[in-house]
């Protein structure tokens, strides 16, 4: 939380530490994606919804302007890139 907060960027969650995570580990079980309702498995859970947030709000606001990222300006051909 306080790197996040030193970084100016979005806290997304803190995973408690479970041994059960490791043992699933060395089983080849993961763990995390069991039905388990342990406080690891609801807080990766959470986590995964903060960043599927965080994306989807980044991506509607995301626009795509070809010819900006072409760096020719607005005489541009997308397609080819010709200045």
């Amino acid at each position: 939380a306080r790197t996040a907060a030193e970084f100016s960027v979005p806290f997304l969650g803190a995973i408690p530490v479970d041994p059960q995570v490791v043992i699933g580990g060395d089983a080849g079980q993961p763990y995390l994606v069991s039905q388990q309702d342990s406080p690891a498995v609801t807080a990766f859970a959470a986590l995964l919804d903060q960043v599927e947030k965080g994306l989807a709000q980044r991506i509607s606001l995301q626009t795509v302007n070809p010819a900006a990222d072409c760096g020719c300006g607005d005489s541009c051909n997308p397609e080819t890139c010709d200045c």
